[in-house]
């Protein structure tokens, strides 16, 4: 199953998370071009990715955001932050 389509139009490419294709665990965030073949499907890998869910990702200019029920937390499901462009 896939959810929470995300489509980046400066970069031309839609981030989603799937339960689908190989992953941590549960659901995790995937890359891929438009029009692209379906083994061009990346996982984003473990700065992203925990063995529980990860969805709803959201790109800015600077920081980005996605949510998780990993464990640490404060709630059921929290939001994260990460730098687009660290230093």
């Amino acid at each position: 199953a896939e959810i929470s389509p995300f489509w980046d139009r400066q970069t031309r490419k839609l981030y989603f998370a799937s339960t689908g294709h190989a992953g941590f665990g549960g659901f995790d965030l995937f890359v891929t071009r438009v029009q692209a073949k379906p083994d061009t499907i990346k996982n984003l890998g473990p700065a992203f990715n925990s063995s529980l869910d990860d969805y709803y990702l959201v790109i800015g200019k600077e920081k980005g955001y996605f949510a998780s029920n990993r464990s640490g937390g404060l709630g059921q499901s929290d939001i994260y932050t990460y730098d687009r462009n660290p230093k």
